[in-house]
């Protein structure tokens, strides 16, 4: 015998629908959206040692990922493109937690790389971060400011870098196991001449050694399990790529990523 269902049960049951949808809706709505700083390709790793973020920056001759500062030679002025661009907040719970490959257990952490041009002084936020396990009373990022002119006929380096632009190094103190600081690192901008372009290279290598409070020195090589002889030997650093050009100069032109040592899918 077929069962009937009343009119009032199935008025409760569409209520009932009606709720659960909303209800599903307002958690998928909810839920926090975040520009992440990383974005992995296979399970993410980290040394169990010092690191850093400023900027997921690329070369700009492969992805249009790069600050570019503008050189008006009339008023002898700098002027950074899309300053709003670079003062967005970052997630970097995805890189600083303690177990980032469990996206679940991402820690609500932020970073903006607040990126200006005062003057002729470029500075960016960078973010010096202690996964050694051990709390530290000292220890030196050392920073290089490389300046290369690009070939714009071809998109690559002339054969012999510019110069170089003076810039201290990040002296860090005091920053406990699992913690991170943020520090400005600012550098004196060259003068283009009219059509030029160049490529400013900051590296930041991370500290070979770091001393804890009570005095006690601690290498690489001792604390850090997944390190490979190589990156103790070479010292892993981070890079953030700039372009710096003449008003009048032209966009760098884009390299193909074919057998290119220079983009990250080549071969």
């Amino acid at each position: 015998m077929d069962k009937k269902i009343s009119k009032p049960v199935k008025v409760l049951a569409i209520v009932a629908a009606a709720i659960t949808l909303v209800l599903l809706n307002l958690i998928i709505f909810a839920a926090p959206h975040y520009e992440s700083a990383h974005v992995y390709s296979s399970e993410p790793t980290r040394l169990d040692w010092f690191s850093g973020y400023a900027i997921d920056s690329t070369n700009p001759r492969t992805e249009n990922m790069t600050p570019t500062i503008i050189y008006y030679i009339e008023n002898d002025s700098f002027q950074l493109q899309d300053p709003e661009k670079w003062s967005k907040p970052l997630f970097v719970g995805n890189y600083f937690s303690k177990d980032i490959s469990k996206p679940e257990l991402y820690e609500d952490l932020w970073y903006t790389p607040d990126i200006s041009v005062e003057g002729n002084n470029l500075s960016i936020d960078y973010s010096a971060y202690n996964g050694a396990g051990i709390d530290c009373g000292k220890a030196l990022y050392n920073v290089t400011f490389t300046v290369v002119e690009i070939n714009l006929s071809t998109g690559y380096y002339h054969e012999e870098a510019a110069g170089e632009i003076p810039v201290e190094d990040i002296e860090v103190t005091d920053l406990p196991a699992g913690e991170y600081k943020e520090y400005r690192v600012t550098g004196e901008l060259l003068r283009p001449e009219p059509g030029e372009v160049f490529e400013l290279i900051l590296t930041i290598y991370l500290p070979s050694f770091f001393i804890d409070g009570n005095n006690e020195t601690y290498t690489m090589s001792e604390i850090c399990d997944n390190c490979d002889e190589c990156d103790i030997e070479n010292i892993p650093r981070e890079y953030v790529y700039f372009v710096l050009k003449a008003s009048d100069a032209p966009d760098i032109p884009k390299i193909t990523c074919e057998n290119s040592y220079m983009c990250p899918d080549a071969p």
